[in-house]
């Protein structure tokens, strides 16, 4: 059914809330069979209290380096997000998130401001480099090792979500772990490179490093054998023509826009509604 968009312009932000709530308490009770109805709280009984929809992330405490931040929100911060999960992550200007992997979640991101430079490997080695500003949305699925930098002039921030509400962005499979507790002859007949090359590389997992500013031009992909390109990770959302409606406006991103893309779409939006 249509929408009358004409019967939704005279009302105000707190009548919309009523009508949604009674919508929502309609759409329940038709939901519920008449012997669940018998389990209703009798008069004068307490309700059980209803989970928490809200956790402050950015009040949160999280992570914090020399080259950025991260605060995380899972199941274990917000209980009923079982099936997404999500960071605030700030880099300062050639801070560093080192190259890592997800083996349980997909990662959206959208940049809220300043610059970003990602390095994408898939699991059959093909490599992709992308510049993002604010308003860009970059979807990485799991399995793909990535990377990312600054690249300044100023802080970078954006908000990362994953479609596991239980994955913990620090619990990843970073680089740095790895060559810290791998063996330096097993280094060096891997990567080519003397044992001496390891000595000082660290010992544990560095998460966000602080480094400079890389050039503007991005430097070419060491590769041996070139394979063909991956799917593009990026979508200019904010670019992106909106869906308009009487109170506001929405942008949306999904797998018809970006093809690498397998779980969770974003949406973006924008009110209008008038305060009372």
């Amino acid at each position: 059914m249509k929408a009358n968009n004409d019967d939704c312009r005279g009302l105000t932000r707190r009548q919309l809330l009523g009508l949604a709530t009674l919508t929502s308490a309609g759409l329940a009770a038709a939901s519920v069979g008449v012997p669940e109805a018998e389990a209703a709280p009798k008069p004068g009984e307490e309700h059980e209290p209803l989970e928490d929809f809200k956790h402050d992330l950015e009040g949160s405490e999280g992570w914090v380096g020399e080259g950025g931040s991260a605060k995380e929100s899972t199941v274990k911060q917000l209980p009923v997000a079982t099936s997404i999960a999500g960071v605030s992550m700030r880099l300062k200007p050639g801070g560093l998130r080192e190259l890592h992997w997800h083996a349980i979640a997909g990662e959206w991101a959208y940049v809220v401001k300043g610059n970003v430079r990602t390095t994408v490997i898939s699991p059959n080695g093909e490599a992709a480099q992308d510049d993002f500003g604010p308003g860009d949305v970059w979807f990485f699925p799991k399995g793909h090792g990535h990377a990312l930098q600054c690249l300044g002039p100023s802080e970078a921030h954006f908000i990362l979500g994953f479609d596991d509400g239980h994955f913990s962005e620090f619990g990843t499979f970073s680089i740095t772990d790895w060559v810290g507790h791998t063996p330096p002859n097993v280094l060096s007949q891997n990567l080519g490179l003397p044992q001496s090359a390891f000595a000082n590389f660290p010992k544990s997992e560095a998460y966000i490093l602080a480094g400079q500013v890389p050039p503007a031009v991005q430097e070419p992909l060491r590769e041996i054998n070139q394979q063909t390109n991956q799917f593009p990770h990026k979508y200019r959302l904010d670019a992106s023509p909106a869906l308009k409606f009487p109170g506001g406006e929405m942008r949306i991103v999904s797998q018809k826009l970006l093809r690498c893309h397998d779980g969770l779409c974003l949406a973006l939006s924008g009110s209008n509604f008038s305060q009372d």
